[in-house]
C-alpha cells in the first residue's frame, strides 16, 4: 500500500505544479491578447502535462523505436 500512496502523492504534486505553471503563464498572455502565443503555449502545456502525468503514473509508454518496429 505504501507504493500506491507514494505514487498518488507524486501524481498530485505533479498536477499541482502543472496547474501552477498554467496560472503563472496563462493570464498575462490572455490579458495582453496574445492569442497566438496563448494557443501555442496551451498546446505545449497540454502535451507536456499529459506526458508528465503518464510518467508519474508509471504508465508504460512505447518508445519511438518500438512504435516503428510495430508498423513493420
Amino acid at each position: 500500500m505504501g507504493k500506491v500512496k507514494e505514487t498518488m502523492f507524486y501524481f498530485v504534486l505533479t498536477a499541482l505544479i502543472i496547474l501552477l505553471i498554467l496560472l503563472i503563464q496563462g493570464p498575462p498572455l490572455f490579458i495582453n491578447r496574445k492569442w497566438r502565443d496563448l494557443a501555442i503555449f496551451f498546446a505545449f502545456w497540454a502535451g507536456a502535462s499529459a506526458y508528465a502525468l503518464l510518467v508519474v503514473a508509471q504508465v508504460q509508454i512505447p518508445t519511438v523505436t518500438n512504435i516503428h518496429l510495430l508498423t513493420e
